[in-house]
């Protein structure tokens, strides 16, 4: 359960860092978010780690 919080949250800081860049036309906060999204979806489609 604790990995699906951890899932969400990095989506939830990813739509915020999106919606500070947007706000701020700042590319940096932008490219966090793009960050924060790949992580989000990174764990979403990635396996259970075998050694748990």
């Amino acid at each position: 359960m604790q990995r699906h919080l951890i899932t969400l949250l990095c989506l939830a800081i990813a739509i915020a860092l999106y919606v500070a860049g947007a706000t701020l036309a700042a590319t940096g906060l932008l490219i966090l978010g793009m960050l924060a999204e790949c992580i989000f979806w990174l764990r979403l489609f990635r396996g259970k780690d075998p050694r748990q």
